[in-house]
């Protein structure tokens, strides 16, 4: 408090106005892609002089929690967990489209190698698929070091896949010292590691459906309680994984439906 503001770390509920000096390292629209892209909110990542190194007082430009791979498969179908991952691209995919029942969305998959030397799929989305094009890995051998934040951990096919948000920004080869050390690591063992970044090859012409859709509307029972009405929106769908605890009975197990709306018929 000595120099008139607040560090971030002191922050609490003892008061409503505190004085903080930051840099914003990220901003972004918080929308609601299962209601049309309603907005929001404008939200942003604060960073403070906390953060700077015994080399510099300058706020850093950057800041990212890092998740490993264990940490990754914790956070599976729990979307409470915005995920920021590195590691380096080893294949790119075309841009894609995907179907939904109210329209379409496009999609690019990236292959990535986790500093563990593990694999891992990651889906960019809408316009995260445009960030980065095949073209921009033919002229460098590598390697490329790409950084990806805020995604949301799916499943496809029994296989880890992160998924971009709307807060999701996208870097390669950042300057900073994470990066630097990956390089270094893949450029002294090239005999180990293939640096090339290689072509996804496409999927067939044939719209995508189901399998893709599972990936964007996994949701909760208690997420799609919560959910808000939107006017003029008669249907949804959702995948929902759940255990059947009981069978209720008491109304029968079939009745008479319209054959058009599949609603029950009374007399």
């Amino acid at each position: 408090m000595s120099k008139g503001y607040s560090f971030l770390d002191q922050i609490s509920d003892a008061k409503e106005t505190w004085r903080i000096r930051v840099r914003i390292c990220r901003m972004w629209k918080a929308v609601n892609k299962r209601s049309g892209n309603n907005f929001i909110s404008l939200d942003m990542i604060f960073i403070d002089e906390k953060e700077c190194n015994e080399e510099s007082e300058l706020i850093p430009m950057h800041a990212f929690e890092f998740a490993t791979y264990d940490c990754i498969n914790n956070r599976l179908n729990d979307n409470s967990y915005l995920t920021d991952m590195i590691g380096k691209l080893t294949a790119v995919g075309p841009i894609e489209q995907v179907h939904f029942h109210n329209g379409s969305t496009n999609i690019r998959n990236l292959q990535i190698l986790l500093p563990e030397d593990k694999e891992l799929k990651i889906s960019l989305w809408d316009e995260s698929a445009e960030t980065i094009t095949e073209n921009d890995f033919k002229e460098d051998e590598g390697p490329y070091i790409i950084i990806v934040t805020s995604t949301t951990v799916k499943a496809f096919q029994g296989k880890l896949n992160l998924n971009t948000t709307s807060a999701t920004k996208i870097y390669v080869n950042l300057d900073i010292a994470e990066v630097s050390e990956l390089i270094d690591r893949y450029k002294v063992a090239e005999d180990e590691y293939d640096n090339v970044v290689r072509s996804i090859p496409a999927h067939d012409k044939k719209p995508k459906f189901e399998s893709e859709l599972i990936l964007q509307t996994t949701m909760s029972l208690a997420e799609i309680k919560a959910l808000e009405w939107v006017e003029g929106v008669k249907e949804r769908f959702f995948t929902c994984h759940a255990d059947i605890v009981n069978i209720e009975t008491k109304f029968g197990w079939n009745y008479i439906s319209c054959q058009l709306c599949k609603r029950k018929v009374k007399q």
